[in-house]
């Protein structure tokens, strides 16, 4: 009975296991899409109202699916340090990788610290990157989401047949 118990457990981690990375694939796709929406709506709201970055993050915050604008528009601190909080607030619950980091943390420490016309290009630059690691992601996601799902389950398959 015990046996059967452990062999039931060790098949159930391997097959969640598969299945937990094929979803953090996917959802690295959504949370890039994400970024971008929120880098485009910055670079808009910058280009075309004028405002300072805390009121354009205070004006955006209820549009950000992210979370990240609710840190940033706390004048009290500078943008890179809100940036630093937002990230550790919100960061272990999205699915990005070191390099989708390094552009959203690029973006966001050089935010605020040049003229309009310096954070408009920085935006469009940002925007570049992000859809290049987008289109990684969805390739990435295509390419790998079933074997993920289906090692796993085959691997626990594996290993219960080997313990048996």
């Amino acid at each position: 009975m015990f046996k059967s118990v452990m062999l039931l457990f060790l098949f159930l981690f391997c097959s969640s296991y598969g299945i937990l990375k094929n979803i953090s694939v996917k959802y690295r796709v959504f949370n890039l899409r994400k970024a971008k929406e929120l880098v485009y709506m910055m670079r808009n709201e910058i280009n075309f109202s004028g405002r300072d970055l805390y009121s354009v993050s205070e004006r955006l915050s209820d549009l950000d699916d992210l979370g990240i604008l609710r840190y940033l528009s706390n004048k009290s601190f500078s943008p890179s340090e809100n940036y630093e909080y937002a990230k550790e607030k919100i960061g272990k619950g999205m699915f990005l990788i070191k390099s989708d980091w390094k552009i959203l943390d690029e973006f966001f420490y050089s935010l605020g610290s040049t003229s309009r016309e310096g954070q408009i290009s920085l935006c469009d630059k940002s925007l570049d990157l992000i859809e290049k690691q987008e289109e990684e992601a969805e390739n990435t996601y295509l390419k790998y989401s079933k074997l993920y799902t289906s090692s796993g389950i085959l691997v626990g398959l594996f290993l219960v047949i080997i313990l048996i």
